[in-house]
């Protein structure tokens, strides 16, 4: 599993200016980036993988903004 936290928080800790503007458009390019690889990935995740990775990338991103 990815270490979803330290990646967007290196990404976050980057943005200029650093504003909630700028982190929703930063963590909804994060979203589609983890659902390109989701539909990539051989053999297909199941289900149960697929919400497991995407509630990883959603607590990484409250940990971050918290």
């Amino acid at each position: 599993m990815a270490d979803y936290h330290s990646i967007i928080a290196k990404a976050v800790s980057t943005l200029d200016p650093n504003t909630g503007e700028a982190r929703r458009r930063l963590y909804g390019r994060a979203r589609a980036a983890l659902l390109s690889e989701i539909r990539r990935a051989y053999p297909p995740l199941d289900q149960s993988d697929i919400m497991a990775t995407r509630k990883s990338l959603e607590e990484a991103i409250g940990k971050v903004e918290t």
